[in-house]
């Protein structure tokens, strides 16, 4: 039987409308180009390396990098200081190590990853410590978690660094299982040599949000002009190339884009820079990234320049106020009251 040339004809353009409706390319100037007013906020007790600021609940949470890494918990609302977590005459409850990029608020809880054990805690004011409400042991899923985000209550994802998976760029896991679920997220770029899986996984290293209510995944290429979408079974739902998306291989001519996004019920925040990395790296004071604030359909709602070196920041659960940390001597808190 010969087969219908118009039957495989429409089934062609449906399949390519399809791959196009996934992929939308957003110019800049899709979105004006204000100025974000930021004031300085003075803390009564110092945090010498700010490596990552969350609010959780009424509590501001620094993580302190100096040492195997301290929270250092004041009030959100006067910055008044509480307590640091854990006591350094607690030797049961110190740390082993911590991934910064892992530590997020989660539903009114602080969770982090202290390698192997991925831990959700309760912060008590009363008794200035942290209440363990659950501790997960990863160390049976992957042997390098790297980029750990959590899902749900027992979904997680991660970028991989397995060469068994090398054809995928991302892993699901699950707390109930010591396998890898499934691999998903193909890589950027086709037709790139790389001296090792390593050297792979450095040039498209992401940073990943989550909405466990709408169960998709956002994901922001450090060192490609590109966020793509996906639902909680790894499958894409949009690809969001901002402008040229193509990077050079070489480290030392690619550029820095998208930093530390955070996620809230209706937006996402991101800092984007498109300056050189190696510039940045010898001269991070140098940096003045603008916020992006994109939709969960990929659209590019506000954009604003910030005329401070941030390199990291959350935003309130009300999305109505903004602390950011910049490259400064003792890492200068900046805060913005913003229309957001």
């Amino acid at each position: 039987m010969k087969p219908n040339l118009y039957i495989l004809s429409l089934l062609f353009l449906l399949v390519s409308c399809a791959d196009n409706e996934a992929v939308k390319v957003i110019a800049l100037s899709a979105a004006p180009l204000d100025t974000l007013a930021l004031e300085p906020v003075k803390l009564p007790v110092t945090v010498f390396q700010p490596q990552r600021v969350v609010s959780s609940g009424d509590n501001l949470v620094f993580y302190d990098g100096v040492g195997k890494g301290t929270f250092k918990v004041f009030d959100g609302s006067s910055h008044q200081y509480l307590f640091t977590y854990p006591d350094a005459n607690n030797e049961l409850e110190q740390h082993d190590f911590i991934d910064d990029n892992s530590i997020i608020n989660r539903n009114g809880t602080l969770n982090y990853l202290d390698y192997p054990i991925y831990r959700r805690v309760k912060i008590n004011r009363q008794d200035s410590t942290f209440q363990r409400l659950e501790q997960v042991d990863l160390s049976g899923m992957i042997d390098n978690i790297n980029r750990l985000a959590h899902l749900n209550d027992t979904l997680y994802t991660a970028m991989n660094s397995d060469t068994e998976f090398n054809a995928h760029q991302s892993l699901l896991f699950s707390s109930k299982s010591s396998t890898v679920l499934k691999t998903f997220a193909e890589y950027p770029e086709e037709g790139l040599v790389f001296e090792s899986p390593e050297a792979k996984s450095a040039q498209y290293r992401y940073t990943v949000v989550a909405d466990e209510a709408r169960g998709q995944i956002a994901v922001f290429y450090t060192y490609v002009n590109l966020i793509r979408f996906y639902d909680f079974t790894g499958a894409l739902l949009k690809e969001v190339r901002v402008g040229s998306y193509t990077t050079p291989q070489i480290p030392k001519e690619r550029n820095l884009y998208f930093l530390a996004p955070v996620a809230t019920d209706d937006n996402i925040y991101v800092l984007y820079l498109n300056q050189n990395n190696a510039s940045v790296n010898e001269d991070p004071e140098t940096i003045r990234p603008e916020l992006q604030v994109y939709n969960w359909e990929g659209e590019l709602l506000k954009r604003s320049y910030i005329d401070a070196p941030v390199y990291t920041f959350d935003v309130s659960v009300a999305g109505d106020q903004l602390i950011g940390i910049a490259f400064q001597e003792e890492g200068a808190i900046l805060q913005a009251s913003p229309e957001l």
